[in-house]
């Protein structure tokens, strides 16, 4: 008689993902929970500045809601985050430089909110980067930029 055994091998634990970024009009922790509105941006309205006096450049605020896949190896680690933005003319910006740390990585997932502004010289597309050191390939989100008059 045959018996077969199967042991299971161990799996080795996986490294912090980057799963999924989006942008969304607001964005907050409430009760423990993501509570988004307006979340997965495609267009974005934004009025022009007044206050400089420039009426070639709108701004706008946003969230930036970055999802990752974590295990236990990541519970109080830093992983350095990147967050930039391409406009419609090509000009690169970095908006954010950090470290975030996740308190309970054991439950496997992870979401880290950025408060973002931007400023649009002209109608167009604009492309939001994620990237999380080690985590995986980057994130790109593309918008289209409305200026409201």
């Amino acid at each position: 008689r045959l018996e077969r055994r199967c042991t299971p091998t161990p799996r080795k634990p996986h490294p912090m993902i980057l799963t999924e970024a989006f942008l969304a009009a607001k964005a907050a922790f409430v009760d423990g929970r993501l509570n988004v509105e307006g979340g997965l941006l495609g267009t974005m309205y934004v009025p022009r500045q007044l206050a400089t006096g420039d009426s070639n450049v709108a701004t706008g605020n946003l969230y930036l809601v970055t999802l990752v896949r974590t295990g236990p190896q990541d519970h109080q680690k830093p992983h350095p985050l990147t967050i930039d933005y391409v406009d419609a003319t090509g000009h690169r910006e970095v908006l954010a430089e950090d470290s975030i740390v996740f308190d309970n990585p054991a439950e496997g997932g992870g979401c880290w909110i950025s408060p973002i502004t931007i400023a649009a010289p002209k109608p167009g597309v604009i492309v939001f980067n994620v990237s999380i050191e080690g985590g995986g390939k980057p994130v790109s989100i593309p918008v289209q930029v409305l200026i409201a008059q």
